[in-house]
């Protein structure tokens, strides 16, 4: 089996590990303290602030399989690498929508 990463994780790989290094790491704790500080059952504004961002530099979904149009278009083997790369913060996916076990029910709406 060929695991050499395809041009789409080549491409994709350096803004999602961008993302994570300029918005998602440098400012976890003032995520933590704004889940600490609100209602528990709201968002953190911070995490609605990623959400749109991500969503809108082309971030977003992208677990949903290529014949989704609502994702990037990977395939499991496309997507693993990035999954890795958000798993280095324990809040990243959600920032992403990739969270679990959100990606799964996800995918069943989606069909």
């Amino acid at each position: 089996m060929n695991f050499a990463y395809s041009d789409k994780v080549k491409d994709l790989a350096p803004w999602v590990s961008g993302f994570l290094d300029t918005h998602i790491v440098p400012n976890q704790q003032v995520y933590y303290d704004q889940l600490n500080e609100g209602d528990r059952w709201q968002s953190p504004a911070i995490m609605d602030e990623w959400k749109a961002r991500a969503k809108a530099e082309g971030l977003w979904n992208l677990f949903m399989p290529a014949n989704s149009p609502d994702g990037a278009g990977l395939t499991n083997l496309e997507y693993e690498p990035l999954a890795e790369t958000m798993g280095r913060s324990y809040i990243a996916r959600e920032a992403f929508n990739c969270s679990v076990p959100g990606t799964g029910s996800m995918e069943l709406l989606d069909r």
